[in-house]
């Protein structure tokens, strides 16, 4: 799958311990840009990013480019390019700092490492 394929999310129906948590939410997330789906706590937003994902049941039409995605196993979805990384798992915890910046040559390193701060830093 391209990684220029926008998302689309139909109709997203989703139902969690009997109660309905997600009712008919429709959108689309255009190719190459930055989404952000906000709403306050309980609002759904895991609910419909798990769903998407296949790891909740749903409702409705979840497609990314031309895939339509219904009855898709998590996995499979993940391989067709629609992934879930859920908060807290530490995907680039192993990293040094030194791994993950660019290469500037020895003074621009002076500088980076300088304001380089460890991913669990907090202010």
């Amino acid at each position: 799958m391209s990684e220029s394929s926008e998302v689309s999310v139909e109709n997203l129906v989703v139902e969690r311990g009997g109660k309905r948590v997600i009712h008919d939410i429709s959108f689309s997330v255009a190719a190459g840009k930055v989404t952000t789906l906000l709403g306050a706590n309980g609002a759904g937003k895991s609910s419909t990013v798990m769903a998407m994902a296949g790891v909740l049941p749903r409702g409705g039409a979840v497609r990314l480019g031309d895939i339509a995605l219904e009855g898709f196993a998590p996995d499979r979805i993940r391989h067709a390019g629609l992934a879930l990384v859920p908060e807290g798992h530490r995907v680039l915890g192993q990293l040094l700092p030194d791994s993950r910046r660019p290469r500037y040559g020895r003074a621009g390193s002076e500088l980076m490492r300088a304001r380089m701060l460890p991913l669990n830093h907090r202010n």
